[in-house]
């Protein structure tokens, strides 16, 4: 079970009875890397990518990734990415939830330290949809900064899932019964991920402005309807010799201009990347 499903299995839990935020800062190491997260009292949140060309960013109740190339700086709001996609990345669900029954939460009796932080250790023993009975270790924290971080990541995860429009099963409000009630943050669960650092510190609000206006994506579903239509009228042989003369000389002329601007190839390269990352955010691979 990964990091992104214990977010969704927590969702629920976004009714916390915590006190005030504070600032704060954290290390988050998961199977995808290591990354920086800065918090604020207002609940804005900034995970830095772990290739260092780009961050995720929570503010205003939305979500933006943030590509960063050769000196350009692309926007994006990730549930417009995802709505743009519509029913063509849904064909798996987008969270492939793997939990569909929480069987218990127990206590081990050990425990963990984080960063000088002591966390208790509980087995987590749920099934999945084919039947299969699982166990992972979570290591859970009273650390009002390490709590206050899970509250911010389950902010995060339920923007996503609103821009999906799935629905969450039952055993998640079971699990997120357990960790209200108990007020913990998590430092760890199982191998996927753990805090290696958390820190009580003021967060600079320049870290949370967002460089540029969010761009527009323009729907995939309607670009292939529009591909289909024109699919279904017939060219002649002349017509396709124009239309092939066109695409040449366009490309002949957007080489050239290429070549005369060094601003343009960068242009380029952060597209290309933008595209992919805003991909990479449909499938669920956000870091």
């Amino acid at each position: 079970m990964t990091l992104k499903q214990f977010l969704v299995g927590c969702l629920t839990a976004l009714t916390f009875s915590f006190p005030a935020w504070a600032d704060g800062t954290a290390v988050m190491v998961s199977e995808d890397g290591k990354v920086k997260v800065e918090f604020t009292s207002s609940g804005m949140l900034r995970m830095d990518d772990a290739s260092g060309e780009g961050y995720m960013l929570m503010r205003d109740g939305k979500l933006y990734s943030v590509i960063e190339d050769g000196g350009s700086v692309m926007v994006f709001d990730i549930a417009a990415a995802i709505a743009s996609v519509g029913s063509l990345g849904q064909q798996g669900g987008f969270w492939d939830a793997e939990m569909v029954e929480l069987v218990a939460m127990k206590a081990t009796g050990g425990s963990e330290e984080v960063d000088g932080l002591k966390g208790h250790i509980y087995e987590m023993t749920y099934r999945n949809r084919a039947g299969h009975q699982h166990t992972d270790t979570i290591v859970l924290t009273k650390d009002k900064t390490a709590a206050l971080l899970t509250q911010a990541s389950l902010t995060m995860a339920s923007i996503l899932i609103a821009a999906t429009g799935e629905s969450i099963s039952p055993a998640f409000d079971k699990m997120a019964d357990f960790t209200r009630d108990g007020g913990w943050g998590v430092l760890r669960q199982g191998d996927s991920y753990r805090l290696t650092q958390v820190r009580d510190v003021s967060v600079d609000a320049s870290r949370f402005v967002l460089p540029a206006e969010p761009m527009k994506i323009p729907s995939m579903e309607s670009f292939m309807g529009a591909q289909a239509e024109e699919s279904v009228v017939e060219e002649t042989e002349e017509e396709k010799q124009q239309r092939l003369a066109a695409y040449l000389e366009s490309k002949a002329q957007r080489q050239e201009q290429r070549a005369k601007s060094k601003a343009d190839r960068a242009v380029d390269r952060a597209t290309d990347k933008a595209v992919d990352k805003v991909v990479d955010s449909v499938l669920g691979k956000l870091f």
